[in-house]
């Protein structure tokens, strides 16, 4: 079954993971307006280095939670079935909503944020200031050794970034959660063994 979800995903993101494609953006929203949900899986230009999907992988709507997936589950596949699409790194969050100077600050980034509900489902709408462009990403927590947590409560997204330690590869997801700062300690390091969560990509300019 998780074989058969995961092609189901795979499927449609080929398509949008196409180098050829002709609307590498696309999604935009006019500034002020409130985000409404989408089924238009398409890579959206946030004012950062990177683009962004509008949905996560086995989503159908931008509201849907999608597939919750190991992180060697996706990495194993990124060279074929996802080809041209990765996961985001910690950097590429944080890029999305603050500037890091160089004297270690954080500042404003692109990109204003809201927490709260679209159709129903809670999560956080990331709006570029001066384009419009938006994502939503729903709070689908996680899943450990077998057990839902979060869910509804916290955005729980697989990032790039892994190490390896003395009981096993871990990797860092994002735990982001209503009314903490931007990214302060909002990451946390999972063993990929027991670890399910759901995923966002982003592709290069």
């Amino acid at each position: 079954m998780k074989k058969v979800i995961l092609s189901i995903a795979a499927v449609a993101l080929l398509f949008a993971c196409n180098p050829n494609e002709n609307n590498p953006g696309g999604g935009d929203q006019p500034q002020g307006r409130d985000y409404t949900d989408t089924d238009e899986l398409v890579f959206v230009d946030m004012g950062t280095s990177v683009l962004w999907a509008t949905m996560n992988v086995g989503a159908e709507h931008s509201t849907d939670y999608g597939t919750y997936m190991e992180w060697s589950a996706f990495t194993a596949s990124e060279g074929d079935e996802w080809a041209n699409c990765r996961l985001p790194s910690k950097a590429d969050y944080e890029e999305l909503a603050t500037v890091k100077t160089s004297d270690g600050k954080y500042n404003s980034g692109p990109c204003r944020t809201k927490w709260g509900k679209v159709n129903g489902v809670f999560g956080l709408t990331y709006t570029n200031k001066n384009t419009g462009n938006a994502i939503f990403m729903p709070a689908a927590g996680n899943y450990s050794q077998g057990y839902p947590y979060f869910v509804g409560q916290k955005i729980c997204n697989w990032t790039i970034d892994s190490h390896e330690e003395q009981y096993g590869l871990q990797a860092t997801m994002t735990m982001f959660q209503e009314g903490a700062a931007p990214y302060a300690g909002a990451f946390q390091d999972g063993f990929v063994s027991i670890e399910r969560c759901t995923v966002r990509l982003v592709k290069e300019k």
